[in-house]
């Protein structure tokens, strides 16, 4: 199996799993988000977990000139820059991240919420499908 269709399915799974709960919980989606980046420990260890995707992604894509792989090494480096920015400066990371939490909760309604959620899934699958057509 191709290392560059693994990682789209883990990366497609990944986006469901998590942004999946917003289409039927949003409010309690957004309080699950919170406690993630609750504590230092917990963020960087987020951000461990985005900087070893991006990292997977950037190497499993390493040497082949497709559109797909090109695609997905902008978006590996992406994430292994946020996630080295979330390991080397968590606190304000976590800041940032409680803004936009807090921001959303205030200013965006759950209709809103449920259809990102929905387009994140649908992003998701689009991903998975990706895996599918690499694998052909």
């Amino acid at each position: 199996m191709d290392p560059l269709a693994i990682v789209c399915f883990v990366i497609g799974i990944v986006i469901i799993v998590f942004r999946g709960p917003l289409i039927f919980a949003p409010q309690r989606t957004l309080r699950f988000y919170e406690s993630v980046i609750a504590t230092d420990a917990r963020a960087r260890l987020l951000g461990a977990i985005l900087a070893a995707m991006g990292v997977a992604i950037l190497v499993s894509g390493s040497g082949t000139a497709v559109f797909p792989s090109r695609v997905l090494a902008g978006f590996g480096w992406l994430l292994a820059v946020a996630g080295a920015s979330v390991l080397l400066f968590p606190p304000t990371c976590r800041r940032i991240g409680y803004s936009v939490l807090e921001f959303t909760k205030r200013s965006v309604g759950p209709i809103v919420l449920r259809a990102i959620g929905a387009i994140a899934v649908a992003i998701g699958a689009a991903f998975i499908y990706l895996g599918f057509g690499i694998l052909s």
